[in-house]
């Protein structure tokens, strides 16, 4: 398992057993530490294993900001909420409505995951969006998306409920 200090408390993680193929982001900040994405289904073992490692235990853990839906990127949530029961789920509104079931995924912009991908489904969450204010439906700030995803994105806590 891979685990590079990028900066002061920022950590990059491999997310599967081949290095810098699936990476999710670990940083701490003064009111605990933010996983950005999940990985695939079988990556939350090495995540938590790699969090463990750096003394991130599941109560440290206060946010999973998910980037967009693309299975690499959530696969791994439903096993990381299971671990860390409390963390706020951030992603967009616009992601929210896909990883519920109420739009369909966006096909992706390369020819060869669109072919792996046809026929896949994502696995649908209940929940809400709200505002970091706590109240339903109101947007966040905007922060800077990763890699093949929509170059912004208004977050939303996103409840599963």
């Amino acid at each position: 398992m891979a685990t590079e200090e990028l900066g002061p408390g920022i950590y990059r993680i491999d997310a599967i057993g081949l290095a810098n193929r699936i990476s999710v982001l670990a940083f701490s900040a003064a009111d605990g530490w933010t996983l950005v994405d999940t990985g695939i289904g079988g990556s939350p073992k090495r995540i938590q294993a790699a969090l463990s490692a750096l003394e991130v235990h599941p109560a440290k853990l206060a946010r999973i900001y998910l980037t967009h839906h693309h299975p690499d990127h959530v696969e791994g949530l439903p096993a990381m909420r299971a671990w860390a029961p409390t963390a706020e789920i951030i992603t967009s509104e616009h992601e929210a409505e896909i990883l519920r079931g109420n739009r369909p995924p966006d096909p992706s912009s390369n020819q060869v995951f669109r072919f792996l991908h046809r026929g896949a489904a994502l696995r649908k969450a209940r929940g809400r969006a709200s505002g970091p204010d706590g109240r339903r439906g109101r947007p966040g700030g905007r922060v800077a998306s990763g890699g093949h995803a929509r170059a912004y994105a208004r977050t939303h806590v996103f409840d599963l409920g």
